[in-house]
């Protein structure tokens, strides 16, 4: 006759203290991913913001281009318009302080990776209906990330961006 000799119970060091009887490691392990998960999601979105060189909104047809260029630091927008008199125009000034921030929380919900891929919401800027724009991010590893559109309508997700960017520019300009 075989004799089954009853198993000690598991015993886990938790923070110094023993957790018998009331410690589960399953629930333990799916605790621990789910904090694993919640800070790389966070890491993951400040390296995206951290990483953010600079954001260009240009919008272009034929003789004409308007362009605003966003950096950490500064703001340029430049006006090439080939059938003026003055072929170019261009102004910047310094941000203020948490301008570029304010620029980068748009980009909180949308993975740079996943910008070239998202759809625009209309092609008439492929028979000269309407202008180009385009939005370009560069990261500092210089990866750039590219979405075009017509006119000023981007993809719904980038609208925030958008409007951002326009936000920097003072009234009264082309943009």
């Amino acid at each position: 006759m075989m004799m089954m000799r009853k198993q000690p119970p598991h015993t886990f060091m938790v923070l110094g203290l023993p957790a018998e009887g009331a410690f589960q490691p399953v629930r333990f392990k799916a605790f621990l991913l789910c904090a694993m998960m919640v800070m790389t999601n966070g890491w993951v979105s400040a390296q995206q913001k951290e990483s953010v060189k600079q954001i260009v909104f240009a919008k272009s047809t034929r003789g004409y281009e308007e362009r605003i260029r966003v950096t950490p630091d500064s703001v340029v927008m430049r006006v090439e318009d080939f059938r003026a008199d003055e072929k170019v125009k261009q102004s910047g000034r310094k941000l203020k302080a948490g301008e570029w921030r304010n620029v980068l929380k748009t980009l909180k919900h949308v993975p740079l990776k996943s910008i070239p891929d998202l759809p625009s919401a209309g092609m008439q800027r492929a028979s000269d209906a309407a202008l180009q724009g385009t939005l370009e991010i560069t990261t500092t590893q210089q990866q750039a990330y590219t979405h075009t559109f017509d006119d000023e309508y981007p993809n719904p997700k980038l609208l925030p961006l958008l409007k951002a960017i326009k936000d920097l520019v003072p009234s009264g300009k082309h943009y």
